[in-house]
């Protein structure tokens, strides 16, 4: 039925019920699109011929695309529409490849699209270029040679559906003739023959479109005649969304499970790699099956039990030889319980859950599907119901995988073991063969190596596992700790390489000359299967036979698999470069593979380089089996293929930059697609995260890198992952943003969402909530405390609080359940900064207010009593730094107490609590009990963080260490030490800031041996760790430059420590951090500066210490003796505060400085300089009778009158001053002042002997006889049982008479 109506324009696109369209309700229809759940890839393949069309792809492009990418991208899909016609002509495809790549492409994708104007497309049986096309594409599709007569586009409608009706959704659309009509006659020629045809071309194309027509029903739409190109793409459009609406759309990606393609995928692979050949002869060798053998068939002679390590180069057969050993066993013991799984065969295949997930299905299915009742169940049970139960059996298993995905890996190691367990308790054998474990993903920095293999086997379990020669990480860890047995895959020999060559060869009908033969045999590489694969494949892929020979010693030139990967590169280049353009395109998608910090995805690769659909498909189909794909990502499964582009590309900077640019160019386009106030993107802004950060770290382009970084969309992805928390701190260090820089750089990107959030009129208001920005603060002040600033941490927590209670009022916090923890988050940081900060009043208060909030929420909720743990644990903290070790001993054991009753017995919580109490312990100097509590923090931990190396656990180790080195039990605390530091490296590597601290630890260790150099070593590269993590101006990096000043002045070296030491203070002083500087260093460097004639570095860092917290009255004193020294004293000025006057004021009451002024002033009578120190002070009568001493030793007894006057002044209750002063006065002859202050002194102390006396002889020295007598009397009483005195004042007294 032929559309009557053509449709207006509008703006949302609704299907016209006259349309007739079928859109089947079949499971073929409506069947989810086969993509793979973790590279979440949707293709769609447009078939059609190019000319005459290309309005339609135009409008596709531009309109429709973009739209369907986006749908797909809120699905966790990525949309790639295969369109493989665009700027692509058959004169141009030189290679005769068209037809196959086509094919191959339509194999892959998971919607056919086809359309068609009234031309039907590039056919002709005398077209020799096309009948090669069909030659090629024979090989690998045999069918496609009876329909030579046919236009590529019609062979392509045969393969996506015609042959086989259903099996892959399809729709298609026919363009109205009078459309073409009109067009025909229009424009000039070239125009005009894109719109007709020759006459029998007419009659096939109608022929096909009636083929088609019969079987509508089967296809997701059919519309037989769209009226223009406007319209057929809408249609298209429409057919192509409702189609995804009902499938991906439709339920999360996520929940999506294929086991049974995951299984296909491996089983393929592994029958793809059993031999070469049609015969698919393997040539491993027999010897080598035997072994695999003895390692699984208990009754063999010589059976071991323990698991087989398959060893060798690349390339060497290993795969080869499991895949062979899996197949004949299979065959020979079908009752076995076969779990394989070769990594990298699938996109889901390259992490440590993807195996564990394999395994245990595999395992599980083969376990249920016991012989017995397969047999018995055959012969009784009845067909239909078996078709009946079918489709519930598998989505029973799809819903089982499900699950499995969605546990831990801890979770599925335990069901990988019980399943074993099981497996072995029923007498059967179960065999784990694991290939390539060297293509596996990265290990994450904080996992152990093959922590996911069961470390021991049940009986009748055997495991075998293939990897490279090189990969020591994992070989370390099999053969030393483990103790497996290995089996190296020997290179090939001559006879191996000679059967290899004739078998590949005759499979494509070619045949050497057993000269060249011979050549090739005894060329030393190819004693490697890779080298011989790829060398091969180079030789069958030419096809110039005169130059034939000049090519086989060319390719015979290579020494190396690598150089013969360079080669292939540049073959690459000839066969895909288009002629007409200037640019690389071959080396550009490659250098941007290896350029890329993972690897990139096909739409990434396409979108960067710019290269279409078809050239990328060349390329990639070229290199099909040396890429490996990593959750949709295309990396190089081959090192040697990345040094080899290394070597091609990377020798031209300018070149290499260029394609850096270009990559940064098109990740901060997709960044700034997303918009300023959208940082709820998810995985899609992760890819952004993981590549343009480096990238422009590279480029050392440090504004755009701040612009990144700042973003909220690449800060949530890199926060929240672990591996790059420190990348992200790294970036920042790079960029020069430390501390408060970064708190306001980004407070103010919060600022600018939270206006957002204010102004309702913004409709993309609606991307995020307060609660997303709350969020987001808290990680913000957790990567700004990080970085060694939990000062300017507080204010982006302030922020957030400020920020809450605008919003939300200060009751709307408690309404909603989110906000409240969100809140009680924020406070429960904002305490322990404080605590951190020694804030502790502070953190004291906060720690209560929050503690109060969770007591009154506890009785609605129950939960609340974990949080409370937590306050009471925060509180302990703020005690045991105040030292009230029983106070917070008593809060640490609440909080334990609650952490026991709320959580399981391995709990991180549990395991910090303990650790907590063990480090108080050990402040308390109750080492051993320390130890005990330590000991349980590492076991809870060594359960929780299974197969990680975290950073706590290495914590608890350090620890113990500390405590094992104060109990002088230095072995230990050696071994622990190193342990601790060797989790770190494993867990970060060797570059990271953790590594740096164990090592600083290490170097305090040795030099507490005086191992000197050893801890120099250490010193040493813990500051370059520092450096290179957080700058050369980090407070972590000055630091460590100080110890190592520290290790050379305590091995008396104190000239090399001279410029650590120099650097790290400048640094310090300009920073105002002075404070955290070691004391006893510069303490021992000032006297190293003074004692070596080094004034003038003496002289600088006494200007550091004294202008800072750190300044001891000594450093001012030691100041003012220098300035004494030099010869132009007299010129010297220096600030008051740089003053002894200073000093004194500054330290009152400090002996030194008294000392010092005394003798400085009383040696030439400095009287006014003494009394301003004096009063600066505030030092006492005492001081001042000192003071007054030592200027009546140096003569200055008039000056010294003053002191004891400014005495008496500050303190009238002193006998003694009222004494020195009279005796003054009274060598000068002045004794009625002298008489007039003992007078004084008498009324403060009326029964001290010295002052009667001495008023009576100054009264006798007046004539003033009677007083004089009356005042003796006195003293005369008071010297009673000191004949001595008693002597001498009756003698005075007789004189008087």
């Amino acid at each position: 039925m032929k559309r009557t109506q053509k449709p207006a324009p509008k703006k949302t696109l609704k299907t016209q019920k006259s349309r007739e369209s079928a859109i089947r309700e079949t499971q073929n229809v409506t069947a989810p699109v086969q993509t793979t759940l973790e590279s979440r890839i949707v293709r769609v393949f447009f078939s059609s011929p190019f000319r005459g069309l290309e309005m339609e792809r135009e409008e596709l492009a531009k309109k429709y695309w973009p739209w369907l990418s986006s749908l797909c991208s809120k699905a966790g899909y990525e949309f790639v529409p295969v369109d493989l016609r665009w700027g692509i002509t058959s004169e141009k495809m030189s290679n005769a490849s068209t037809i196959e790549v086509c094919l191959r492409e339509i194999d892959r994708s998971d919607l056919f699209v086809g359309f068609y104007g009234q031309r039907y497309g590039w056919n002709g049986l005398k077209d020799e270029h096309l009948q090669r096309n069909f030659d090629v594409a024979s090989c690998k599709y045999s069918w496609v040679k009876n329909y030579r007569d046919r236009s590529v586009t019609e062979i392509e409608f045969l393969h996506g559906f015609i042959n086989k009706p259903g099996m892959k959704p399809a729709c298609f659309f026919f363009r109205e003739k009078a459309y073409d009509e009109k067009m025909a006659k229009s424009g000039n020629i070239d125009e005009a023959c894109k719109y007709k045809d020759e006459p029998k071309a007419i009659e096939l194309l109608r022929s096909l479109k009636t083929k088609i027509k019969t079987m509508k029903d089967k296809c997701c739409d059919f519309v037989e005649d769209y009226p223009d190109p406007t319209s057929g793409a809408q249609y298209m459009f429409e057919a192509i969304k409702r189609y995804l609406e009902k499938t991906i759309l439709a339920k999360p990606a996520e929940e999506k499970s294929d086991i049974e393609k995951e299984s296909l995928l491996h089983e393929a692979y592994y029958l793809s790699r059993l031999g070469v050949g049609t015969k698919r002869l393997y040539v491993g060798g027999e010897a080598n099956l035997k072994e695999v053998d003895r390692h699984v068939v208990s009754d063999l002679k010589g059976f071991s039990d323990k698991p087989l390590l398959v060893l060798g180069d690349a390339g060497f057969g290993k795969t080869a030889l499991l895949a062979n050993w899996i197949d004949r066993h299979k065959r020979k013991y079908p009752d076995d319980i076969i779990a394989y799984h070769f990594v990298g065969s699938a996109p889901n295949s390259t992490s440590e859950k993807d195996v564990l997930i394999r395994l245990v299905t595999q395992l599980t299915l083969g376990f249920d599907q016991t012989p017995n009742t397969s047999k018995t169940s055959s012969k009784t049970k009845d067909t239909t119901t078996t078709k009946a139960t079918a489709s519930p059996l598998i989505a029973e298993r799809n819903e089982k995988l499900l699950k499995l995905r969605t546990c831990e890996t801890y979770d599925i190691y335990r069901k990988l073991t019980d399943v074993l367990k099981k497996i072995s308790e029923s007498g059967k054998r179960a065999i784990i063969v694991i290939d390539s474990l060297n293509r596996m993903g990265p290990v994450h920095q904080t996992k152990q190596e093959l922590y996911w293999l069961p470390t021991e086997l049940p009986n009748g379990v055997a495991l075998l596992v293939s990897t490279l020669t090189t990969d020591v990480a994992r070989t370390k860890v099999w053969m030393e700790d483990r103790h497996w047995e290995t089996l190296e895959v020997k290179p090939l020999g001559s006879e191996q390489k000679h059967t290899i060559i004739k078998e590949m060869l005759a499979m494509r009908g070619k045949e050497l000359t057993p000269t060249q033969a011979k050549k090739i045999v005894q060329k030393e590489q190819t004693s490697n299967a890779l080298y011989l694969e790829i060398f091969l494949q180079e030789l069958c892929n030419f096809g110039d036979f005169q130059k034939f020979n000049g090519h086989l010693v060319s390719l015979l030139e290579a020494n190396s698999t690598k150089e013969l990967f360079v080669k292939k590169i540049r073959q690459l280049e000839e066969d895909f470069n288009p002629p007409k353009l200037k640019e690389n395109t071959v080396g550009k998608v490659l250098c941007c593979i290896l350029l890329s910090r993972f690897g990139l995805s096909d739409q990434e690769i396409k979108e960067i380089t710019g290269i279409p659909d078809q050239l990328w498909s060349s390329i990639f189909f070229a290199m099909e089996d040396f890429f490996v794909i990593r959750r949709g990502l295309y990396n190089f499964a081959y090192e040697d293929l990345a040094d080899a582009v290394r070597e091609k590309y990377s020798k031209d900077e300018e070149i290499v930059r260029g394609y850096k640019i270009t990559m940064v160019n098109y990740y901060t386009k997709k960044l700034d697609e997303f918009g300023q106030h959208n940082f709820l993107v998810g995985k899609i802004v992760d890819r952004i995260a993981d590549e343009l950060p480096p990238l422009l770290k590279q480029l050392g382009k440090k504004e755009q890198l701040k612009d990144a970084v700042s973003n909220l969309s690449v800060f949530r992805a890199l926060f929240s992952r672990p591996d790059s928390l420190y990348d992200l701190i790294n970036y920042l260090n790079f960029t020069h943003k430390y501390g408060r820089n970064i708190s306001l750089m980004y407070v103010t990107s919060l600022d600018k969402h939270a206006d957002v959030l204010r102004d309702k009129r913004k409709t993309d208001s609606d991307t995020f909530t307060v609660k997303d920005l709350l969020a987001m603060a808290y990680d913000i002040a957790e990567v700004v405390r990080e970085s060694g600033h939990s000062g300017d941490a507080v204010g982006v927590l302030q922020w957030a609080i400020k920020l809450q209670k605008e919003m939300c009022g200060s009751e709307g916090i408690y309404e909603d359940s989110t906000l409240t923890d969100l809140y009680i988050g924020i406070i429960d940081k904002l305490a322990g900064l404080y605590c951190d900060l020694e804030r502790f009043a502070d953190s004291e208060e906060l720690h209560k207010t929050c503690l109060g909030i969770k007591e009154s929420l506890q009785g609605s909720d129950q939960n609340r009593k974990a949080d409370i743990a937590i306050s009471l644990n925060g509180l302990a903290l703020v005690y045991q730094r105040l030292g009230k070790h029983d106070k917070a001993m008593e809060y640490y054991q609440k909080c334990l107490q609650i952490h026991r009753e709320e959580l399981s017995e391995n709990h991180r919580l549990i395991g910090d609590t303990l650790n907590n109490i063990g480090s108080l312990l050990f402040g308390m100097d109750r080492f051993e009990e320390a130890i005990n509590y330590l000991n349980s923090a590492v076991k809870v931990y060594e359960v929780c963080y299974f197969g990680i190396f975290h950073p706590d656990l290495a914590g608890s180790l350090n620890n113990l260490a500390i405590c094992y080195r104060n109990l002088n039990e230095m072995d230990k605390a050696g071994s622990l030490l190193e342990k601790a530091y060797e989790m770190a490296v494993m867990a970060f590597g060797h570059r990271h800031p953790d590594v740096a601290e164990r090592l600083i630890n290490l170097g305090v260790y040795h030099q507490h041996l005086q191992q000197y150099d050893k801890a120099l070593e250490m010193y040493n590269k813990a500051l370059d760790i520092c450096k290179e993590s957080f700058g050369d101006s980090h407070l972590r990096t000055l630091l460590v430059m100080e110890n190592i000043a520290g290790a050379y002045v305590t091995d008396g070296k104190h000239s090399q420590a001279h410029r650590f030491f120099k650097k790290a203070g400048e640094v310090l002083y300009k920073q105002g951090r002075m404070d955290a500087s070691l004391p006893s260093l510069n303490d021992q460097m000032l006297h190293y500066y003074v004692n070596n004639d080094r004034k003038d570095d003496a002289v600088k860092l006494l200007d550091r210490l004294i202008d800072s917290s750190v300044a001891k009255p000594v450093y001012f004193i030691t100041l003012e003796q220098l300035d004494t020294e030099c010869k132009n004293y007299q010129q010297v000025q220096r600030p008051n505060n740089y003053t002894v006057e200073h000093a004194a004021e500054r330290f009152p009451l400090d002996p030194d400085i008294l000392e010092f002024i005394i003798n400085v002033t009383s040696k030439c009578g400095n009287v006014e300089r003494m009394l301003h120190v004096l009063k600066a002070g505030k030092y006492d009568c005492g001081a001042c009778n000192q003071a007054f001493s030592q200027f009546l030793q140096h003569g200055y007894r008039r000056e010294g009158m003053n002191i004891l006057e400014y005495a008496i002044e500050i303190s009238p209750y002193e006998w003694m001053t009222y004494y020195n002063l009279a005796m003054v006065h009274a060598g000068y002859g002045e004794y009625i002042i002298a008489i007039t202050l003992l007078r004084k002194a008498i009324v403060v102390e009326p029964d001290v002997l010295v002052l009667r006396e001495t008023l009576g002889k100054l009264l006798m020295a007046t004539g003033d006889a009677d007083t004089a007598k009356s005042e003796l009397q006195v003293a005369l009483k008071l010297a009673k049982g000191d004949q001595q005195n008693v002597d001498k004042i009756e003698d005075l007294l007789k004189k008087l008479g």
